[in-house]
C-alpha cells in the first residue's frame, strides 16, 4: 500500500488559486497563505472588477477551499468567516444549520399579543 503525500505548499496554493478563479473572485484583493495545515486569508473578497459578492457565492467559495482539508483562518475587510457562519460585514448573518446542532429555524408568530386580546 502505497503513503499519500501530503501535498505541498505550491500545490495548495495553486488549488486555491483555481477555486477563487472559478468563483470569478478578484485575486488581486485578496491575499492567502499556505503553512502546514493551515490557509490564512486576509484583504478583501471581492467579484471580479471589486463587485460584491452574495452570500451564495462566499459560501461556494469557502465550501470549496474546505475540501482541502486544511484549516482555515481569516482576516477580511468585508466578511467575517467562522466555522458555520458567514457574514457580511454590515450586514446578515447567514448560518449553515447542519454546522451548529443548537440553530434551529424560528418560527415567526401569525399574530402578535396585542392582536389576540382585541380577537378576545
Amino acid at each position: 500500500m502505497a503513503i499519500k503525500k501530503a501535498p505541498s505548499r505550491l500545490e495548495v496554493n495553486k488549488d486555491i488559486r483555481r477555486i477563487l478563479v472559478r468563483h470569478s473572485v478578484d485575486t488581486t484583493k485578496l491575499q492567502f497563505t499556505c503553512t502546514g495545515k493551515l490557509i490564512t486569508m486576509t484583504g478583501g473578497i471581492y467579484g471580479e472588477g471589486g463587485k460584491e459578492l452574495g452570500h451564495s457565492n462566499v459560501d461556494a467559495v469557502f465550501k470549496d477551499i474546505a475540501r482541502l482539508g486544511m484549516r482555515v483562518y481569516c482576516e477580511l475587510e468585508n466578511w467575517t468567516i467562522s466555522e458555520g457562519s458567514i457574514s457580511k460585514k454590515g450586514g446578515n448573518t447567514k448560518e449553515d444549520p447542519k454546522s451548529n446542532p443548537n440553530t434551529q429555524a424560528k418560527k415567526e408568530p401569525t399574530s402578535t399579543p396585542q392582536q389576540d386580546k382585541k380577537a378576545a
